[in-house]
């Protein structure tokens, strides 16, 4: 897909190691990329990311220094920019059921 006509995202959920000790510096990674944490416990984070596939490979190589204990993420999904749609026929029907 062409990105000057496309919108890419990928979804990235990222479970860190983080503890008394770290907890800062990862929630500082955290807010430099502003991405969302979802869920803390004494030990860890999970963080939730949206974006670029570079700003998500360059996030988990910041974080991967503190330990990454759980990761899923979803590959990229696209739209087309404008009123138009990569398929006409699933805008048409399947979407919306005509």
């Amino acid at each position: 897909l062409d990105p000057k006509s496309t919108v890419e995202r990928e979804l990235v959920l990222i479970k860190v190691a983080a503890n008394e000790s770290n907890r800062s510096d990862v929630l500082e990674i955290v807010r430099l990329f502003r991405v969302r944490v979802v869920d803390v416990n004494p030990e860890s984070l999970t963080i939730e990311a949206t974006g670029a596939e570079g700003k998500i490979d360059a996030l988990l190589g910041l974080l991967e220094h503190y330990g990454v204990i759980e990761l899923v993420r979803s590959g990229a999904v696209a739209v087309t920019r404008g009123p138009r749609a990569l398929s006409e026929k699933v805008v048409g029907s399947e979407v919306t059921g005509r």
